[in-house]
């Protein structure tokens, strides 16, 4: 990061329909100043993005869609940018109604930062523990914690609706916090029994903040309602957080590169010129290491490495995208990794380790099934990884039941009475592919550990998945 170039945190709003995420969202922007005069505008239309009797309508910013507004309801993903003293923020009101689950998966999966609300006065304080949780709540909350994201807050919102009670503050806390150890024992301790939390994650003890949105209590001001409340605000919460960017998580790994397209100059005998591109994912590579194409197994020396600005360069980084040039022929078409060989003692070693191996046996992965459609353990689906695309066959699958996770996950085999690997739900398989993956933990490094299942007839996006270990 450059002299003068501040810190970017993606944060994201999740929770269930109607908790006041857009209107967080509103009033974040509002109170910390940083709105254009046409946004300020919108805060007192009429109509369909205004309030009655002209009250701002901090919803108004981040519901763009129209069926949005008609239904008041978010539906796809709205992003907002703002900047404070001390970060850039990308904000992303992600969607609470079950049927667009798929579209809060997309949001989170590159969120440092979530912000799950909850509003008091849907639930039952007769109840106790996680039966005072709503299913929505619970959802996103394993989500968030199957998607490794490194800072979960939990915002009570609408405590003016229950007279800014402090108990109740405190019973759903306990409540949360109860249930968020147990989605982090199920979904992030490894199965090799040790007992050791995997890789990089959310924090242990997710921040349980009590505001009001639509008052502004607690968002930019530590408010006067909440005086028995003696932690900061929710924006200088924010500020001082300290994030792992994916640049050290994908560095933690050695170089790999998944091709995505082949560049050539010329036909047959006659190429002049022919180069791999992609962006690194992992790692990164100079001129001159040796590497090895996988799944094939071919080991070539870089010639030449160039930038997405055609420059040549003698080095490369995770993040980057490229087109390297080989020391001689190979054969590494798109959907073929890229891998550099290890380097012990100082000395490019050919039979030296590789930071990934190529498998078609994908254990441990857990996922979340968007489909109407529930899934069939006879069909092959698409896996995409990267820029590979193969087809795959679940087994073993293992059904999280969300209302009762105390005696962790309970298996089931494609369908067992009423249970049923259907839409929402979030299971763990093994995979069997039909040709080699080069992949890694999730949790070291989200592109090498992330796959998508696409169902070869209807081409949907059916689920989208991540390897645990």
């Amino acid at each position: 990061m450059g002299a003068g170039m501040k810190e970017t945190l993606r944060v994201i709003t999740a929770g269930s329909v109607d908790d006041g995420k857009s209107t967080l969202i509103g009033r974040l922007l509002f109170d910390a100043k940083v709105l254009t005069r046409d946004q300020l505008e919108i805060l007192h239309e009429d109509g369909t993005t205004g309030s009655a009797g002209g009250a701002p309508d901090f919803a108004a910013l981040t519901d763009g869609l129209i069926a949005e507004k008609e239904q008041g309801i978010t539906i796809d993903v709205a992003y907002r940018y703002f900047t404070t003293e001390t970060r850039r923020y990308i904000l992303a009101d992600c969607p609470g109604h079950e049927a667009y689950t798929r579209n809060m998966v997309t949001g989170a999966s590159t969120a440092d930062v979530a912000i799950i609300l909850l509003d008091p006065t849907k639930l039952d304080f007769t109840k106790d523990g996680d039966e005072l949780l709503l299913i929505q709540t619970k959802r996103h909350s394993a989500v968030l914690v199957m998607l490794g994201v490194q800072h979960i807050i939990v915002a009570v919102n609408k405590m003016d609706a229950i007279a800014f009670d402090e108990q109740k503050y405190q019973k759903i806390a306990e409540a949360y916090l109860g249930f968020y150890k147990k989605l982090w024992r199920v979904l992030r301790q490894p199965k090799n029994g040790n007992g050791a939390e995997v890789g990089v994650g959310a924090v242990s003890n997710p921040m349980i903040i009590p505001i009001s949105a639509k008052q502004g209590d607690n968002i930019v001001d530590k408010s006067k309602n909440l005086g028995w409340y003696d932690g900061e605000p929710l924006l200088a919460y924010l500020d001082k957080l300290s994030v792992l960017g994916g640049e050290k998580l994908a560095n933690q790994i050695g170089g790999i590169l998944p091709v995505q397209y082949v560049l050539k100059e010329g036909q047959g005998v006659g190429v002049k010129f022919r180069g791999y591109q992609g962006r690194i994912e992992a790692g990164h590579f100079k001129t001159g290491d040796q590497v090895r194409v996988m799944p094939a197994g071919a080991t070539i020396a870089i010639k030449t490495i160039y930038n997405e600005n055609g420059e040549a360069t003698d080095m490369a980084t995770a993040g980057q995208t490229i087109t390297m040039q080989f020391d001689g022929e190979v054969e590494a078409g798109r959907g073929n990794y890229i891998v550099k060989l290890a380097v012990p003692h100082g000395k490019e070693d050919s039979s030296a380790p590789l930071p990934a191996q190529a498998t078609t046996n994908l254990q441990h992965s857990m996922l979340c099934w968007f489909d109407n459609d529930a899934l069939n353990p006879n069909t092959k689906y698409i896996l995409k990884h990267t820029t590979r695309e193969t087809f795959v066959k679940l087994s073993d699958m293992e059904l999280m039941d969300l209302n009762n996770i105390a005696t962790d996950r309970a298996a089931v085999s494609g369908a067992v009475g009423d249970k049923v690997v259907a839409m929402n739900s979030i299971f763990s398989a093994n995979i069997k592919s039909q040709q080699p993956i080069v992949a890694a933990s999730y949790y070291g490094n989200r592109n090498l550990g992330s796959f998508i299942l696409i169902d070869p007839v209807t081409h949907h996006t059916v689920a989208a998945g991540v390897l645990a270990e």
